[in-house]
């Protein structure tokens, strides 16, 4: 750390920790020890040798407490020395307290006064006056009459450190999250499909017979009769069209559309799909029918009878909706005309239509189905939750049962009988016979003549199959391609080290060292899955493999292959996860693995010169090279900044003859020197070494490394910086 950082450090925790310290009464009273009980972890012996160590020149201590808490041991060493199984390890935590009655404790005459500088106090938002205020504020409320017995500067206080640690030993690695599918995925283009079908029947009404005779007193007799048969033909052709998204990625689950037009068809059109021309009209009436009268009395007649066939029709685009009408033609005309009597025909007729229904289905390579309700013309239907489900292959929509629903559908005929006579009546002569009577025929449902699914009593859904002679297409079809979708791979690892080495996740271990992955796969079709590892250790490649065959009709497959694997070698390993489905697509995941060797010892320059100059090497060069791998890969130098890609470069770096060279090259040999000591094992990427050569370790080797880095990167170091840190990296390297 900076000495600049060091300071800001030091001071806000001088502040945390005196601003939270409890009453003296509450802090239980212990005498200096000059050791440890144990020593439970490395840095309590720590403290307590430097307490022992000026204790023991003369100079003033606080007093020292300790506390070790662990459910497996009492001590550090006495956990690490436990062998412990996959999943399996320890925890503890540890406390120090350094109690100072003084500053005098501390040797000094007065404790520094508590300030910041004006950068510090804008990110703390609280300036050195506001912070002294604060922290008399604190002491004086955590111990009433604090400040009547201490004068600030000469106030007692307590430093504590606190330590935990959990260890767990590496067992089977949690498997990273199959990634979330798309509820519909990203396609290219759409298809569209589309098909003239046609609605309707014809139906027969029961032949009408009727007859009424008027008489007047014996004068005179009337009869009217009716008979006709007589029928109804009505054709409602429309357009349908599909559209899906296409292509559809296996394992996404779509929405296609579906619409219905009302159309007008010609008489050709009509011809075209089995159907009677019929001038090319949707709706027509045919009557049969014969009226007769008959007068008896004082008028005599023969029986007269006239018998004009009705044929109404009307041409219209075919209607559906809320509130829709089927135009279906009028009748108003006359059957007989005697004169003095006759017989009119009138036909009124409600129909409304409020929407088509269907069923769909989707078959082959997608499933799916469901019902559509066409509300209007300008209304698309939709067709929800289309699940592509293997690719390549083609998803077969189809649109069938469609039903044109009737809201209303009565026809009501009705007679008018009239006469036209001024016959005298003797009992009432002011009164003269000129008059006309309406009889009803009755009022139709023409749902009771079709056969249809009922909605209401006044109402009807006709199909397709409703039109005898139809030929015509009777479903919307549509083929769509769905393509395959590479299965998704990844890969977690337990053991090692995690680390971030210059910018790229790696995971550290030492030859031996059993690392558990877990490779999980994901493929959204129906596709059976074949995991594999690599190791990068040579051939073969892959190393192993295993079958996971589809397990659902349907899919998707998730599977999961774990496996053990030790590298016996120090180099650096790129570990590949490999996911292949059955039609060859695949998904991979790497990570990187970086090994060093075990148990080696550190060496120094000239036996490195002769590793990498070959001429008497003990090492191979298979070593060699993988050594000069690692340099590369943890070393912000090499070779970014200094050629050392193979073992002649970084022979180069070492061989300054009779120690000739620039600073920067004396300490590049340096910083190589060390990157090799840890690639051969004599030193462990974020282990403890001894920067001043009393012994102790005291900076992570990784830390020594990186700062050295810096100065040789900085185009601006002196050459007074650079032998610094030469003789730094050289005494760490001679030291481990």
């Amino acid at each position: 750390m900076k000495r600049a950082n060091a300071g800001k450090f030091m001071l806000m925790v001088l502040c945390a920790v005196a601003c939270a310290e409890p009453p003296t009464s509450q802090v239980p009273q212990r005498p200096a020890t000059s050791e440890p009980q144990g020593s439970p972890t490395p840095l309590q012996a720590r403290i307590a040798q430097s307490v022992a160590d000026r204790a023991a020149r003369g100079l003033p201590v606080p007093k020292l407490s300790s506390d070790f808490r662990s459910a497996q041991g009492s001590s550090l060493s006495e956990l690490r020395g436990k062998k412990y199984g996959p999943g399996e390890g320890y925890a503890y935590t540890a406390r120090t307290e350094l109690r100072y009655s003084g500053p005098a404790d501390a040797g000094l005459d007065r404790w520094p006064e508590l300030t910041l500088t004006s950068e510090q106090s804008e990110r703390l938002g609280v300036t050195s006056v506001a912070l002294r205020e604060r922290y008399i504020a604190q002491r004086e409320a955590r111990s009433p009459g604090f400040w009547q017995r201490y004068e600030l500067g000469l106030e007692p206080r307590t430093y504590t450190i606190s330590e935990s640690r959990r260890v767990t030993y590496p067992a089977s690695p949690s498997l990273p999250a199959s990634p979330a599918l798309a509820e519909v995925a990203d396609v290219t283009s759409s298809r569209t499909a589309s098909g003239d079908l046609v609605f309707g029947f014809s139906v027969n009404i029961p032949s009408i017979q009727e007859e009424r005779t008027f008489g007047i007193e014996d004068v005179e007799d009337m009869t009217l009769s009716f008979e006709a048969d007589w029928g109804i033909d009505l054709r409602l052709p429309v357009a349908g069209q599909l559209s899906s998204p296409e292509p559809m990625a296996e394992g996404s689950t779509y929405s296609a559309t579906s619409t219905m037009e009302g159309r007008n068809y010609t008489g050709a059109q009509y011809a075209a799909v089995g159907l009677p021309a019929e001038d090319g009209n949707e709706a027509y009436f045919r009557w049969v029918t014969q009226g007769c009268v008959q007068f008896s009395g004082i008028i005599d007649s023969d029986k007269h009878c006239a018998g004009p066939n009705v044929y109404r029709h009307s041409d219209f685009v075919t209607p559906f909706g809320p509130g829709e009408d089927v135009p279906l033609p009028s009748v108003d005309l006359a059957i007989l005309d005697y004169g003095v009597a006759g017989i009119d025909l009138v036909v009124n007729s409600s129909v409304g239509s409020d929407q088509i229904t269907a069923d769909w289905l989707v078959l082959g390579a997608a499933s799916g189905s469901g019902s559509l309700s066409y509300s209007s013309p300008s209304s698309p239907a939709q067709l929800s939750s289309v699940r592509a489900i293997d690719g390549p292959g083609r998803a077969l929509f189809s649109v069938d049962g469609l039903l044109y629903h009737f809201t209303r559908f009565s026809v009501s005929p009705r007679l008018r009988f009239w006469v036209d006579l001024e016959i005298p009546i003797p009992l009432a002569p002011d009164i003269t016979w000129e008059d006309s009577w309406s009889i009803s025929l009755g009022t139709y449902d023409l749902s009771d003549f079709i056969d249809h699914d009922f909605i209401d009593s006044h109402g009807a859904s006709v199909g397709l199959h409703h039109n005898p002679e139809y030929t015509g297409a009777t479903r919307l079809t549509m083929e769509v391609e769905v393509v395959n979708v590479a299965p998704t791979a990844s890969l977690a690892v337990t053991g090692g080290e995690n680390l971030n080495i210059q910018g790229v996740p790696t995971i550290v271990g030492r030859t031996g060292d059993i690392f558990a992955f877990a490779g999980s796969a994901h493929d959204p079709g129906r596709d059976g899955l074949t995991l594999s590892w690599d190791w990068s250790d040579g051939p073969p490649a892959p190393d192993e493999s295993a079958l996971y065959p589809i397990t659902g009709p349907t899919g998707p497959n998730d599977a999961t292959d774990r496996r053990a694997h030790a590298f016996e070698s120090a180099c650096l390993y790129d570990v590949t996860f490999k996911a292949v489905d059955d039609d060859a697509a695949s998904g991979e995941d790497h990570v990187s693995i970086l090994i060093t060797q075990t148990g080696q010892r550190a060496r120094q320059d000239g036996y490195w010169q002769q590793q990498l100059g070959r001429n008497g090497a003990q090492l191979s060069q298979d070593v060699v090279a993988c050594y000069v791998a690692i340099v590369g890969r943890v070393s912000a130098v090499f070779s970014e900044a200094r050629a050392a890609a193979n073992a002649d470069d970084a022979f180069t770096v070492l061989n300054l003859r009779q120690n000739s060279g620039s600073e920067l090259e004396k300490l590049d040999r340096e910083i190589m020197v060390a990157w090799l000591n840890f690639a051969s094992g004599a030193v462990g990427y974020s282990q403890m070494v001894d920067t001043n050569g009393d012994g102790t370790a005291d900076t992570p080797f990784n830390q020594v490394m990186q700062a050295a880095e810096s100065v040789r990167l900085d185009p601006a170091a002196p050459a007074a910086a650079l032998r610094f840190q030469t003789q730094l990296v050289h005494q760490v390297s001679v030291h481990m």
